[in-house]
């Protein structure tokens, strides 16, 4: 079997990429001390110059954007949950929602007017 992934949490990210900051050695030296590939400590740092405080979530978490992105998510998840809701509305008040029918091409509009015209001349 493969080997196992390992899960490295948010501090000792942080402190990877704080180390090559401080620190007199190579970037690759100080991920090879640390056991990881120096790609991946790239990868981190790259997080944490981009996103600064919102870098490395947690497992399972999606990356936290700016704020702006934030606030775009929680009104897109409160719009799903109320279009829900109204969903649920409409299908008590009225038994089901019925979809509205196909629009009749405008050939077979004139058509049905025309017919409804020569019968009530005769």
């Amino acid at each position: 079997m493969g080997e196992q992934r390992r899960k490295y949490d948010e501090e000792f990210k942080r402190n990877a990429v704080e180390l090559c900051h401080t620190s007199d050695k190579t970037a690759s030296q100080i991920a090879r001390d640390l056991g990881i590939n120096s790609s991946m400590r790239n990868r981190w740092r790259r997080e944490q110059e981009k996103y600064g405080e919102r870098a490395f979530p947690g497992l399972g978490k999606q990356m936290r954007g700016t704020d702006l992105e934030e606030e775009n998510r929680r009104l897109k998840k409160e719009l799903a949950i109320i279009q829900e809701e109204r969903d649920c509305r409409c299908k008590i008040e009225w038994g089901c929602c019925q979809r509205p029918q196909k629009p009749m091409p405008m050939n077979q509009i004139l058509q049905k007017r025309k017919r409804k015209t020569q019968e009530k001349v005769w």
